[in-house]
């Protein structure tokens, strides 16, 4: 068929011209459609540059008298990254004209860009009829962001998630969705764990060193390449790329904490072979340096000395015990260190055969290591959440027969009247404390455990391979992806009530390829493809524990999951004029897993009235693939009882803790349907203006739900487990702890949900050198139809109100100055409002960054959380904001009327830090 085509094409068209061919095309802006004007569009074939033309108001450009021939098109324009073509342009004598589009992001001014980005004329055509972000990887070092993750933080209606620790785990969430349900692509195919409501890719590990950039790109807009299965969107991260001349850079970098940064950069060609390396290194001591820290919220519980108990069916909890023993043991005194340190490795070989074969081949690692005893583990029971739970047990005392607290005291029984027995050295053994002495002395850090670290690695391999005939480009390409998470979550051997273990290993792999073929019309370009995708799953634990509750000190896996879709596209891009446009995506797309079949269409219709004026108007359909392990029976994976939380309530169902997940094999995809409206203007060169307005319409949504192990049928909980649970919450305030309060965790398809949102952003050159850049997201996220029972209960869940986590405003600015002389300066300032994942009132914070370059050295300082905006070393257990309940867990139906109530964990940022680079190219 393409044969065919290519046939027919070249006979409607006239011989070329004995001067040359034209090479015509329009440059578009890829965050709204806007044409680029004065643009630069230069055609290079290795070091010599060969033409260049300017585009006109209309983005348009043309050169004539073009040899034959393949060369690199790189555009510049200023305020936008500098863009390759990718594939490179084939000039032949056959054609008297070949043209193209492509769209160019905007760059964020102050910032030095590495290398250039590649985009091709399909995709970055593609990336203009969404709702999208682009995100500089230079802001990374610049400013001190630990990661891409954390960048990703500042980009509204992007919601992430996370502790207070540097480089602890996270979790991002788009307009609201489940973080599960958020793609995640390298250079546009699938990387990480996929499946809804599975563990998700932990953008802990998501790299610092070795990209150019990466793109947020909302809705179902966001399939990539590979037909990714999402409904909420993706991020895609954009790998560094050949460059025609030879560049190698060295970067080394000191900062606060024991910050350390070692990178290594090398782009070029070589004949007919290109490449691009890069490696990078870092490491910090995070929020703990290492030093001892008591945790003096579990001496609470004791681990030397037996719980009370006056009959076998009657046994009290272990005592709050402040004895030196207690203490000083290594369950509750041990060194806590935040250390975080991850390593990056991009390579990337592009062999071009002959001027229309290509060859490309990257590898890319990304591995880091975490030390869990202070990096995530920072929990923090603060003085008024301790005293709330001593008031509790207080009141429960004078409420009890005779109004005594016993306790054993060197075998012996002991009480209080009215008081809470504690375990002391002095003469006695033990002393009587009133509900504020009590508070006085335990409240302080609640840690997990010594000895707790975890790793999370991510390789992965692509080779992709082209062919050009005629303007027309047939593609072949092929991935293989691996991704764990290892962690330890207790000490290696028995220590008091922890150890040895637990241990947890996750491992994915992932295989898929792609068949394409994309080639120009007069008026259209059409694409039409194949693709195949297939992910293994396995995990495993130590102790491993069987449904029947038999437990074995072994590492134990459980069966190898598996996740396969089968997809077959179509695709078009109309361009009747420069004023309207249209682009279509037709899926056919075959869940193996759960054998159904979805067709997902996505339109989006353009019209420019002026050049300085878009409108588009885009409806779409997608799916998205429930975690495999959501639906397959398998032994349970119990959390580590070191890093259980307490509960939303103290009664009812908002007291249940999840222990572990169950499995629902009646599970379906969810399904989701966009419709956006986006208008843009250009008020001149730096200047514009865009607004986005969406709803998406989730059915089958799937919700998380708590059910008792009290009499679930087919799995029994180890009791030694169940104990040691137990013994975990009996420091939550106010819950007095029985096998009744832990619960498996399970999956429904039970709702629909609402996400709608209004995306208003600018750009404005205020004067030379100095640019403005705004962006701010009103979104609304909320679950519809929630069956009664799953109220019931889970109090958590609001039919109709808002998803908790979801902030109703986000919002980022940033002020920067650019002169000609290598000077670079911004500032950039995000709001966070309330109803946030950090469980606190609305915030903002501001990084800073000013660099100077000349000739082949450059120098930066940045400075991240400026004004020490929310900052704070722990999880404030207490201090988070109340978390709204529906009717069934209402005050009027005995439900938490107080933050303290629901344990509710306040989070922040880490305090100011500063950063120096220094970078010697070459």
């Amino acid at each position: 068929m393409q044969l065919v085509l290519f046939a027919f094409f070249v006979a409607a068209l006239p011989a070329a011209a004995a001067g040359g061919v034209t090479v015509s095309g329009r440059i578009l802006d890829a965050q709204g459609g806007l044409p680029v004007r004065n643009a630069a569009v230069a055609l290079e074939r290795g070091a010599s540059h060969v033409a260049v033309a300017r585009t006109d108001s209309a983005g348009n450009f043309r050169i004539v008298g073009v040899p034959p021939g393949t060369y690199a098109a790189i555009v510049t324009a200023p305020g936008y990254e500098t863009t390759r073509l990718s594939p490179d342009l084939l000039v032949t004598s056959e054609i008297s004209e070949v043209s193209f589009q492509m769209a160019v992001s905007p760059a964020k001014a102050g910032l030095k860009q590495i290398g250039y980005v590649l985009a091709s004329r399909r995709g970055a055509l593609q990336t203009t009829t969404t709702i999208n972000t682009h995100v500089d990887a230079n802001v990374i070092q610049s400013e001190n962001f630990a990661r891409l993750g954390d960048v990703l933080t500042t980009v509204p209606g992007v919601i992430t998630s996370t502790s207070s620790s540097v480089g602890d785990d996270m979790t991002l969430s788009i307009r609201g969705y489940d973080p599960s349900e958020t793609a995640v692509l390298l250079d546009g195919h699938p990387i990480g764990p996929i499946g809804a409501f599975g563990h998700g890719y932990n953008f802990n590990v998501s790299p610092f060193w070795g990209l150019t950039g990466a793109d947020v790109v909302f809705g179902s807009g966001a399939s990539g390449l590979f037909g990714a299965t999402t409904i909420a969107g993706a991020v895609n991260f954009l790998t560094i790329n050949p460059t025609p001349q030879e560049h190698f850079s060295v970067t080394q970098g000191a900062g606060s904490d024991d910050k350390y940064m070692t990178g290594l950069l090398g782009t070029g060609t070589l004949g007919k072979l290109g490449y691009a390396v890069a490696w990078g290194s870092q490491g910090t001591t995070g929020n703990f340096p290492g030093g001892y820290i008591q945790q003096t919220a579990l001496l609470q519980t004791s681990v030397v000395h037996p719980p009370y108990c006056p009959s076998p069916s009657n046994c009290n909890a272990p005592p709050p015990d402040l004895t030196h023993a207690n203490a000083y043991n290594a369950v509750n005194y041990y060194p806590v260190s935040g250390g975080y340190s991850q390593k990056d490795f991009v390579g990337k070989l592009v062999y071009d055969f002959s001027p229309k074969t290509t060859l490309q081949f990257t590898a890319y690692a990304a591995n880091d290591w975490q030390n869990s005893t202070g990096n995530g583990d920072n929990d923090y029971q603060t003085f008024p959440y301790v005293l709330y739970g001593a008031q509790q047990t207080l009141a429960a005392i004078e409420a009890s027969k005779g109004g005594r607290d016993t306790i054993l005291v060197n075998g012996r029984a002991r009480s209080c009247h009215d008081a809470i027995a504690v375990l002391v050295d002095n003469a006695q053994g033990y002393t009587c404390m009133s509900a504020a002495q009590y508070a006085v002395n335990f409240y302080g850090p609640f840690g997990g455990s010594i000895d707790r670290w975890r790793t999370l690695g991510n390789q992965d391999y692509d080779l992709r391979a082209t062919q050009q005939i005629g303007a027309g480009t047939i593609a072949l390409e092929g991935f293989a992806d691996a991704y764990n998470y290892n962690a330890q979550k207790g000490p290696g051997v028995p220590i008091g009530p922890y150890g040895p273990g637990p241990d947890f290993l996750n491992l994915y792999h992932s295989r898929g390829f792609l068949v394409s073929d994309d080639f120009p019309l007069a008026k259209n370009d059409v694409g039409f493809g194949y693709s195949w995708l297939r992910q293994s799953n396995t995990n495993g634990q130590f102790p491993y524990s069987l449904p029947s509750g038999a437990t074995y000190n072994v590492f134990g896996n459980n069966p190898p999951l598996y996740l396969s879709t089968v997809s077959y596209f179509v695709r078009d891009n109309w361009m009747p004029s420069d004023k309207f446009a249209a682009f279509g995506s037709f899926w056919i797309q075959r869940s193996i897993d759960t054998r159904s079949t979805h067709v997902d269409p996505r339109v989006s219709l353009i019209y420019r009235p002026t050049n300085n004026d878009v409108i588009r108007i885009t409806g779409g359909r997608s799916y998205s693939e429930p975690d495999p392990s959501l639906m397959a029976f398998a032994p349970p994976v119990y959390n580590a009882p070191s890093s259980i939380n307490c509960p939303p309530a103290s009664t009812g169902s908002g007291a249940l803790v999840p222990v572990a997940s169950v499995a629902n094999p009646l599970l379906q995809p969810e399904t989701a349907t966009d419709l956006e409206l986006a208008y843009g203007h250009r008020f001149n060169s730096t200047t514009n203006v865009q607004a986005d307005v969406y709803q998406s319409l989730e059915n089958q949504a799937l919700l998380n739900g708590n059910v008792p192990i009290v009499g679930f049928a087919g799995i029994s909980v180890p009791r030694d487990y169940v104990d040691k649970a137990l013994a975990r919450l009996s420091s939550c305030a106010g819950l007095h702890p029985t096998i009744r309060n832990l619960a498996f965790a399970t999956t429904y398809n039970a709702a629909a949900a609402r996400y709608r949102g209004i995306v208003l952003s600018s750009n404005v050159g205020l004067m030379r050198y100095v640019s403005l850049n705004a962006s701010f997201d009103v979104q609304s996220a909320s679950y519809l139809g929630v069956p009664q029972d799953i109220l019931i209960a889970n109090t958590n869940l609001l039919d109709g109100g808002q998803i908790y986590g979801i902030p109703l405003r986000q919002g980022t600015a940033g002020l920067a100055y650019q002169d000609n002389r290598g000077l670079g300066a911004r500032i950039d300032a995000t709001y966070i409002g309330g109803n946030n994942s950090w469980n606190r009132s609305p915030f903002w914070f501001a990084n800073a960054a000013i660099s100077k370059s000349t000739g082949p050295y450059s120098v930066g300082f940045g400075v991240s959380n400026l004004f020490n905006s929310a900052a704070q070393r722990y999880g404030y257990i207490g201090y988070g904001i109340f978390q709204p309940q529906n009717f069934y867990g209402s005050a009027a139906q005995g439900g938490p009327i107080s933050a303290l109530q629901q344990s509710s964990e306040q989070y922040g940022l880490p305090f100011r830090q500063y950063w120096f680079t220094i970078k010697m190219g070459m």
